[in-house]
């Protein structure tokens, strides 16, 4: 809900020496909000569950405090305050053999896992019983 107000203001020109001239007097028309209220436009419901919200601040807060110092101390990564964690500030792709690896921000050899395979599950004399 609106109201208008009424101000009469002088209009003036500053003439020097620290000096205003009135140049004349005019009516303004304000609009008051009367019925708004301040007040935060995020809101806890916001915040995901590794923050906490800050009323006094309207905003949502990592609540890692310490492992957001480790992560701005690194060069290769980056605080993220969405999801409240440290990532590498570039992700690779990597060659065949190898996976990105988030901890050290680089390309490592993957570990093979090795097939089982029913050859080397079987011993040889048992062999002739499957096939």
């Amino acid at each position: 809900m609106m109201k208008t107000v009424i101000f009469q203001v002088k209009k003036t020109k500053y003439v020097g020496n620290n000096k205003l001239k009135v140049i004349s007097k005019e009516v303004v028309l304000v609009d008051r909000h009367v019925s708004c209220k301040c007040g935060c436009i995020t809101k806890a419901k916001d915040c995901n569950k590794y923050q906490e919200y800050r009323e006094a601040e309207c905003r949502c807060a990592c609540v890692n405090t310490d492992e957001a110092r480790k992560c701005i101390n690194d060069p290769q990564k980056l605080w993220n305050p969405k999801i409240c964690s440290c990532q590498c500030r570039e992700v690779q792709e990597c060659t065949t053999g190898y996976s990105f690896d988030q901890r050290q921000c680089k390309c490592l050899p993957s570990t093979l896992k090795r097939r089982f395979t029913l050859e080397q599950a079987v011993e040889p004399s048992d062999y002739d019983r499957f096939y």
